[in-house]
């Protein structure tokens, strides 16, 4: 009930503040990857030498129930030489290999497989050896747990413009889940902990609300499919058209222009393999949410 009523003074907050908001911020984040911003400031990237560590997915294997994938994804910037990759749990090295990096190619997946001698209840620990020039290596290490059972669905919801919907769903869902909302002053979401963690439900609400990267569509199927993720998403009234296009096939659904999402059913559901999608074609859902919440989710 606590975490209820601190989403709703967010939300009244939100709508107090709506219209100066999106006069005031005008967010342009296409060229966001041409640079890497620091402290406020950008950078470019022909100047720096850095290693760091994206993203992590852990997923079972299916052919062999005991044993169980590490996925480490790897942002390489200017390096040019050989770097050691290790994965530690509970302080013990249960993995290591090497990557021969090349100064002209960013992104780098390392994958691990692990069978025997596994502590669930301790940390994994994940670490790339420096480069020769980089100065900043915090981010080359990183702690995590692994989870691979839960008796309550871990889901989480992603707001691009709070709304009515917005309650609807945090009213009812499980209050097992995490909500991702954008900074207030910039507009901006902070997906480092998305990435990072494993959810049975992903629920798009008014999102996306910008452009979406073609890279970060590829990382978000790439973790829903390894994960067995299933997703929900609302067509809402504020979500960038482009972005909806490029999300579409995840409902098997095409969409070429807007006239087209009038002919799509209220509700839409998708399977493919074990994949499981639902699709939302009512902006105004939540009027009939608390009669059907059961139906619909």
């Amino acid at each position: 009930m606590r975490k209820n009523n601190i989403y709703l003074f967010l939300f009244i907050l939100l709508t107090i503040f709506s219209v100066d908001y999106i006069i005031n911020n005008s967010i342009d984040d296409s060229d966001i990857d041409k640079d890497i911003v620091v402290e406020n400031e950008i950078v470019s990237e022909d100047i720096i030498t850095d290693l760091a560590i994206k993203n992590i997915i852990v997923y079972p294997n299916r052919s062999d129930q005991k044993s169980i994938y590490i996925d480490i994804e790897i942002q390489n910037i200017n390096g040019d030489e050989t770097v050691q990759v290790s994965l530690s749990n509970a302080n013990n090295l249960i993995g290591s290999d090497q990557i021969s990096l090349k100064s002209n190619q960013k992104v780098y997946f390392q994958s691990f497989l692990l069978r025997d001698n596994i502590d669930f209840k301790s940390k994994f620990d994940v670490k790339v050896s420096s480069l020769k020039l980089e100065d900043n290596i915090a981010n080359n290490r990183y702690s995590f747990n692994v989870s691979l059972e839960s008796d309550n669905p871990k889901i989480a919801i992603i707001s691009g413009n709070l709304n009515f919907n917005s309650m609807a769903i945090i009213s009812h869902v499980a209050n097992d889940f995490d909500h991702f909302i954008p900074d207030f002053e910039t507009g901006i979401h902070d997906f480092k902990d998305f990435w990072f963690k494993r959810y049975d439900l992903v629920i798009f609400d008014n999102f996306p609300n910008h452009i979406i990267s073609d890279k970060w569509l590829e990382l978000f199927v790439r973790k829903i499919y390894s994960q067995n993720t299933a997703l929900i998403l609302s067509i809402g009234n504020n979500q960038n058209f482009d972005s909806l296009i490029k999300l579409s096939p995840l409902f098997g659904v095409k969409i070429d222009s807007k006239e087209d999402i009038a002919n799509i059913s209220k509700r839409t559901f998708f399977e493919k393999n074990q994949f499981k999608s639902v699709l939302i074609n009512n902006a105004n859902f939540y009027e009939d949410f608390f009669n059907e919440k059961k139906r619909l989710f």
